[in-house]
């Protein structure tokens, strides 16, 4: 019974969109698809920036970053990327939504 729990809590990406994780989780996911045969990199680059940029505003020191990049990856364990990329993009999805409505 206990290993049916853990594996149902393996891979249960972070849906926190406002945490440091959800941000190392998103650019780790991103990491992790670029290095697939076939991908177009290249359209990967403005999720990277996004969520890199997120994470260098924050100012989080070195040890904290570390320490959320552990946790982010604990919970990316297992997941299915393909699922964590989409709900990544609806993030910047909703970014630009925001500021498409301040030129309204």
């Amino acid at each position: 019974m206990l290993t049916l729990m853990a594996l149902a809590l393996q891979g249960a990406p972070i849906t926190d969109t406002s945490s440091l994780e959800y941000d190392l989780q998103c650019v780790s996911a991103l990491s992790f698809v670029s290095q697939q045969e076939g991908v177009d990199r290249a359209q990967l680059v403005p999720m990277s920036t996004f969520f890199l940029g997120r994470i260098d505003a924050r100012g989080t020191s070195g040890a904290a970053l570390k320490a959320a990049g552990e946790r982010a990856m604990a919970k990316l364990e297992g997941a299915d990327v393909n699922a964590v990329l989409q709900h990544c993009s609806g993030r910047i999805d909703a970014a630009n939504a925001k500021l498409q409505a301040l030129e309204s």
